[in-house]
C-alpha cells in the first residue's frame, strides 16, 4: 500500500536530522579550531580550520586568512591572505573585504594603496561593518586616494554616527563646523544619497 503522505514526513525528518548533525558537527569541529588558536596551538588550528574552509564555512575562511595575514602558525603572506578573505567575502562576511581594505591602506612594504582601499572599504561597509564607514570618512577628509573633500566625510561619517560609531559622531560634529551653510545643504545631499545603500539595510 502506498503511503505518500507518512513517507514525504518521514524523508523530511530524516532530511532535518542529518541537517542538525552535519550542522552540529561544523560547530564543534569550529570551537575546536578556535580553542586551538587561542591555546596557541596555530598549526592544529589551521588544520581544524582548512576543511571546514573547504565546506564554504566564512568563518573559517576569514580565520585562515587572518592567521595568514598576522603570521600565525604559518609566514606572514598578505597578498595568500587577501584571497583568502576574498572567499570568505563572497559568502557575505562583512569583516573580511574590511580587512583588505586594511592591508592596502597600511601596506607593510611602502606600497599603500588607498584607491583599491577605498574600493575594499565601501564593500564593507555594503555589508554593514560600522568601522568601515568611519575610515571611508577618514580617507574622504585626509584625501588619501584622491583630492579632500570634507562634504563626502561629512556624509559619510554621518551614516557611522547613525550606526552608532561614536568615532562617526565625534568626526561628524567636528568636520560640520567647519562647513559653510551651503557646504552643509550639499552634504545632507550626499548622506540622503548614501542612506539606501550603507544605512537603511542595517536599522533594528
Amino acid at each position: 500500500m502506498y503511503y505518500p503522505h507518512k513517507i514525504s514526513w518521514f524523508s523530511s525528518l530524516l532530511l532535518v536530522s542529518v541537517f542538525l548533525l552535519a550542522s552540529f558537527k561544523v560547530h564543534a569541529d569550529f570551537q575546536e579550531a578556535v580553542e586551538a588558536y587561542e591555546l596557541g596551538n596555530y598549526k592544529r588550528a589551521l588544520q581544524n580550520f582548512v576543511p571546514l574552509a573547504q565546506r564554504g564555512n566564512a568563518k573559517a575562511l576569514f580565520n585562515i586568512g587572518f592567521m595568514i595575514e598576522s603570521g600565525k602558525g604559518v609566514p606572514a603572506n598578505p597578498t595568500l591572505a587577501i584571497k583568502w578573505y576574498k572567499r570568505a567575502y563572497k559568502l557575505k562576511h562583512r569583516n573580511a573585504p574590511f580587512n583588505i581594505a586594511l592591508i592596502y591602506y597600511n601596506d607593510s612594504k611602502g606600497k599603500q594603496d588607498y584607491v583599491k582601499a577605498m574600493e575594499w572599504y565601501k564593500k564593507a561597509a555594503a555589508l554593514g561593518n560600522g568601522a568601515a564607514l568611519v575610515n571611508i570618512g577618514q580617507m574622504y577628509f585626509f584625501g588619501k586616494g584622491g583630492k579632500k573633500n570634507k562634504i563626502k566625510a561629512y556624509a559619510w561619517y554621518t551614516v557611522a554616527a547613525n550606526r552608532g560609531m561614536r568615532k562617526g559622531i565625534r568626526n561628524r560634529d567636528i568636520v560640520a563646523r567647519s562647513l559653510t551653510p551651503f557646504d552643509m545643504n550639499h552634504a545632507e545631499r550626499e548622506y540622503r544619497a548614501l542612506r539606501a545603500k550603507y544605512l537603511d539595510p542595517f536599522l533594528k
